[in-house]
């Protein structure tokens, strides 16, 4: 208990001066006669050196920058490169070769189309070109459907670089608002 008291009251002087000594601030302590350089035992008053402020903030600087902004146009294709791949897309469709993964050679491509029927054919196709939308790629299609014959209007967008998604527009706004689709009636 004398020991712990007298830390305390070697604290207080220390940091009751307006100016401390040069040895006393940022280097060790003297208590009782004794220097303690870089001392981490315990019930020793210890300040850290200068390079450890150096490499503190160094480290807190380091980190810091990599919390940058938000860097999603790595993740964004060209636009050619968007209207080539959904090319690909409808026209593998078309053909009836359209499960989930339409290419597993480099790059991957996968299509979310919860809209799309299987057994309705898709027998033309136009990209109308970029459209407006809440992502980056975003194309306008006329779809000319088979069974029974349709012709609709969509917007489908391309995201990814290996993999990369094609996918309908009301698919990409319910993954990026994490919504659910609308639950099918039981019969």
């Amino acid at each position: 208990m004398r020991k712990l008291t007298n830390l305390v009251a070697e604290f207080v002087r220390i940091r009751g001066r307006k100016k401390p000594n040069s040895h006393e601030f940022g280097y060790s302590v003297r208590i009782r006669g004794r220097k303690k350089p870089n001392s981490y035992e315990f019930g020793y008053i210890h300040h850290p050196t200068p390079w450890v402020w150096i490499v503190f903030l160094t480290g807190t600087f380091l980190i810091a920058g990599g919390c940058g902004g938000n860097d999603d146009q790595r993740l964004i294709p060209s636009e050619e490169k968007a209207q080539r791949i959904l090319n690909t897309v409808l026209t593998a469709w078309q053909r009836d070769k359209l499960p989930d993964l339409v290419q597993e050679s480099s790059p991957v491509i996968y299509l979310v189309d919860t809209q799309r029927q299987p057994d309705r054919k898709l027998t033309a196709f136009t990209v109308l070109g970029p459209t407006t939308g809440d992502a980056k790629r975003c194309f306008a299609v006329r779809l000319t459907l088979d069974n029974p014959r349709e012709e609709v209007r969509a917007r489908f967008v391309v995201l990814g670089l290996d993999p990369l998604w094609v996918m309908r527009y009301e698919d990409y706004e319910m993954i990026s608002h994490w919504d659910c689709p609308p639950e099918k009636p039981s019969r």
